[in-house]
């Protein structure tokens, strides 16, 4: 469940998502996690990961969000969806889902920790410095949330 801009977002299985409007008191059926994106603070930059984009910095020189350079193999794999990111010891932690081979009975839980660098020419690069399946779940199995302990 999650709540943005007022409406309850709720994923019922890898299927369906659904929206709950409660001003209109009102259910829709909907890929509804798509618009739901995850943030975090590191070193005064804004990064941020959604299902259906590549991991991002926002710049506030030129106000715009910007790619981080350097993922493109952790973006391919993650096309699934992030599940969540956060600032682990001025890091990026992120964790994804993955349906297992062959039958898509379990999920598998992926983490990585993505180093940071601030280039000269002002771009962000990433390097993956440790990535792994930390656990196996049903599929029927929904992420809720993670809370990271400080390093």
């Amino acid at each position: 469940m999650e709540v943005v801009e007022g409406n309850i977002y709720v994923k019922n299985s890898h299927t369906r998502d659904y929206v709950y409007d409660p001003k209109e008191d009102k259910w829709d059926v909907e890929r509804a996690f798509v618009m739901i994106e995850r943030k975090c603070e590191i070193k005064n930059v804004w990064y941020r990961c959604g299902r259906s984009q590549s991991c991002s910095w926002y710049d506030t020189k030129h106000e715009q969000w910007k790619v981080i350079k350097g993922l493109a193999t952790l973006n391919r794999y993650c096309r699934s969806g992030f599940l969540e990111i956060t600032n682990y010891g001025e890091k990026l932690l992120i964790l994804w889902e993955i349906f297992a081979k062959p039958r898509h009975q379990n999920k598998n839980i992926w983490c990585a920790v993505i180093a940071l660098e601030r280039r000269i020419d002002g771009e962000v690069w990433g390097k993956v410095e440790w990535a792994s399946i930390v656990r196996t779940v049903p599929s029927s199995y929904v992420f809720l949330r993670c809370e990271v302990k400080p390093v």
